[in-house]
């Protein structure tokens, strides 16, 4: 029904690309050479493409079904062989494991800068551990936090997956950094804030009048801001004076701190890990950034 409904969609372009496509014309006359190949392929790519996406989806699982299955067919073969199926196939499964909750992290923080790539949020998660590993492991704690909220919750899971539920976590985790004392309270405090930040993401993507973007993150620091104020402001930070002299202007620092910002980092290797991470997925993005 899909592959019907978009093809009969197709404009004059479309069409024009298969039965009349840019190549030379020995190519589609007298002999349609490139004509016959597209149409073949108009039935042969949406084919390739579904067993290339279920190979994605499904490949690293059923590896790891079929290692954990043959510790029970080795079962019968000794001790030795047993063991050794047994640990690989144990390490295979972790690693795994492993690999996609670092995908997930890694698009999680991308999505702060709109990079829907998990090298570019690990590119930037590397700039926040050059300015300071605290911020990182609160980056990373409280994106993992707001991902396993959403995941608890029965939230779509695609949704999950492209880091839509993790990037306002990752700011509220660096908001409780910079604003507030390490201390038990303000990391249970950061736990409660990523959990809240997800519940209003999808409150957000209820509706499709009004995008959020990071207004979950706003929401939830301003309330626990609020309360830290009203109830333990000694776990807030003291803010520093900033002097009024004035001094000659450093433009690529000031660039560097300016794209650093975004996720309140004061570093300027900081700034270029983050533009190198939006430049991995989109020079597009670089230029405008």
């Amino acid at each position: 029904c899909t592959f019907v409904v978009v093809n009969f969609s197709g404009r004059k372009g479309y069409w024009k690309d298969i039965f009349w496509p840019e190549v030379p014309t020995w190519l589609k006359c007298p002999v349609p050479m490139m004509p016959v190949i597209e149409i073949f392929g108009v039935f042969t790519k949406p084919i390739a493409l579904m067993i290339r996406l279920f190979a994605n989806m499904l490949g690293g699982h059923l590896i790891t079904l079929v290692l954990i299955s043959l510790i029970f067919i080795f079962a019968a073969m000794g001790p030795v062989i047993m063991g050794t199926s047994t640990v690989i196939a144990v390490v295979f499964a972790v690693f795994m494991g492993f690999i996609d909750l670092l995908l997930v992290l890694g698009r999680g923080i991308g999505q702060v800068m709109f990079q829907n790539n998990a090298l570019s949020g690990l590119l930037m998660l590397v700039g926040i551990f050059l300015n300071s590993w605290q911020l990182g492991v609160l980056a990373v704690g409280g994106n993992i936090i707001s991902t396993l909220a959403a995941c608890i919750s029965g939230y779509g899971r695609d949704d999950i997956k492209n880091g839509l539920y993790g990037f306002n976590g990752t700011l509220i985790g660096i908001a409780v950094g910079v604003f507030m004392q390490l201390s038990l309270w303000s990391l249970l405090l950061m736990a409660v804030a990523s959990c809240f930040s997800t519940w209003i993401v999808r409150l957000f993507s209820r509706q499709h009048s009004l995008p959020g973007f990071t207004a979950p993150f706003i929401f939830s620091v301003w309330i626990l801001l609020g309360i830290c104020t009203w109830i333990t402001p000694d776990l807030l930070l003291v803010s520093e004076t900033v002097s009024d002299t004035v001094r000659e202007v450093d433009y690529v620092q000031a660039f560097c701190l300016g794209i650093g910002q975004v996720m309140f980092q004061e570093n300027l290797l900081t700034g270029l890990f983050f533009l190198a991470g939006i430049g991995v997925n989109s020079w597009t993005g670089t230029f405008y950034t």
